[in-house]
């Protein structure tokens, strides 16, 4: 597991963009929210479609949230990325962190994320 190093003040929570569908998700779809079930820190939202995606990054952005992990595969990184550069003007932009849940994880692999 590779560790994440926050420059400043660590964020007080996270959210998590979690699609159930994705390749490695859906050999265990209980595992990654029952790990995280009761932790305050974490916001986890499950997402489908690009439009989940869109409106769990719009309740994101309402609570603050500096840092989005997305558990899903590349087509759920590319939706996440789309709905904060082309369709949400938030600025400052939350930190993205790729999990490498999907079937190729092309994405969280080049952003050294592999597995």
């Amino acid at each position: 597991m590779t560790a994440i190093t926050f420059v400043g003040e660590r964020p007080s929570q996270i959210g998590l963009l979690y699609n159930p569908l994705s390749g490695t998700n859906r050999r265990d779809p209980a595992l990654l929210p029952g790990a995280v079930a009761g932790l305050a820190e974490v916001v986890l939202r499950e997402v489908r479609t690009p439009a989940e995606v869109a409106a769990a990054l719009a309740a994101f952005a309402a609570r603050d949230l500096g840092v989005v992990a997305v558990s899903g595969g590349d087509g759920t990184v590319q939706a996440a990325l789309t709905a904060l550069y082309a369709g949400q003007a938030r600025r400052p932009r939350p930190h993205l962190v790729a999990l490498a849940a999907g079937t190729t994880n092309m994405i969280a692999g080049d952003v050294g994320h592999p597995g």
